[in-house]
């Protein structure tokens, strides 16, 4: 017999409608997350949300975050001031 948490229980109560909300609020809550680790160090980042094809495992539309770095890194970084 398979346990299951308290956690799991919940997530798997949620409705479709619940579960895409759920991801949603995530996915702005990182890219947020993203954009204020990387202005702290003086540099601006763009992230935006887009959703990803529905996942019929999960019964869901998961959202992704993208942004405007490259490789990991904010356009620009390492570049001398001067350059």
């Amino acid at each position: 017999m398979t346990t299951i948490s308290p956690s799991e229980r919940r997530y798997r109560a949620m409705t479709v409608e619940e579960r895409y909300d759920a991801h949603k609020a995530e996915a702005d809550r990182i890219a947020k997350l993203i954009e204020a680790y990387w202005a702290e160090r003086g540099h601006t980042v763009n992230t935006r949300i887009f959703d990803g094809d529905y996942d019929d495992s999960v019964r869901t539309t998961p959202s992704h975050i993208g942004s405007d770095m490259v490789n990991g890194w904010p356009r620009g970084y390492g570049r001398s001031v001067d350059a």
